[in-house]
């Protein structure tokens, strides 16, 4: 199940996610930001009435095709837009001045090059790196919940990955942060994501299991990296029989994270 969401999440990071936006899902930040906008889809494009969703797609059409541009050259680099769209539907429509302010540059520079692309299957197997390993990538995808909400929309990989490594409480901790608010306590939004991409994975992945016993999986990976700690490389390191180590540890990691 390790192997398939990894390589699953990884793979979707690829795609453009800017072609599949509604146009009212960004806006332009200010009325400077689409001032300037307007600008310079006058001088780059042949539409001068340039929307936000536009100005992300132009740019990361610009950057996917030439990844050696330097940020001088990337269009609307600094221009700053805003995400407005839902990720619960449940919850009361947000402000524009609710939301985080982000740079279109920001944005697309998170995205390419992939940031995941050498997250190797066993990247948490037992070893001296291994919580160096889980914080690096952790940090990533708390990074995307500022500059790139989009990509935690239910029914994504990116979420069910999110959900697996860093955790519920933390995932709607960070949407807050940024003034993205999701329904908590009974039924909360993260429940029923987690519900859905289950069922999503059940139908995708070539999984003969149970989908009860794909979700036991799942919780298991969950508790997993919850309770990684810097201390428990340490002392595994320290332990001073390396072959009773594995066996204890390294053996039920490797079941659970090779699958």
């Amino acid at each position: 199940m390790w192997c398939a969401i990894r390589r699953d999440a990884i793979r979707e990071l690829e795609k453009n996610w800017f072609a599949e936006l509604e146009d009212d899902d960004f806006l332009f930040t200010s009325e400077f930001d689409k001032a300037r906008g307007q600008l310079l889809a006058g001088i780059d494009t042949d539409n001068s009435s340039i929307t936000a969703v536009q100005a992300l797609r132009y740019t990361w059409d610009l950057v996917n095709n030439n990844p050696n541009l330097t940020d001088t050259e990337k269009s609307f680099e600094d221009v700053k837009v805003t995400y407005m769209a839902q990720l619960d539907h449940s919850t009361r429509k947000i402000k524009l001045n609710d939301r985080q302010k982000v740079r279109i540059g920001s944005i697309v520079s998170f995205l390419i090059p992939n940031p995941l692309s050498q997250l190797d299957t066993m990247a948490f197997i037992r070893n001296k790196d291994m919580y160096k390993n889980y914080t690096k990538r952790t940090n990533v995808i708390r990074s995307f919940v500022r500059t790139a909400t989009f990509l935690f929309r239910t029914g994504t990989w990116m979420q069910l990955f999110a959900l697996m490594l860093i955790g519920a409480e933390l995932l709607q901790n960070d949407l807050k942060s940024v003034g993205i608010e999701v329904k908590t306590g009974d039924s909360s939004w993260t429940d029923r994501a987690c519900e859905y991409d289950m069922h999503m994975y059940y139908e995708r992945i070539v999984d003969n299991r149970a989908i009860h016993d794909i979700q036991e999986t799942f919780l298991e990976l969950r508790k997993f990296f919850r309770e990684l700690r810097p201390e428990a490389a340490e002392h595994n390191e320290a332990e001073s029989d390396p072959e009773e180590r594995d066996q204890r540890s390294g053996k039920k990691d490797l079941n659970l994270l090779e699958v």
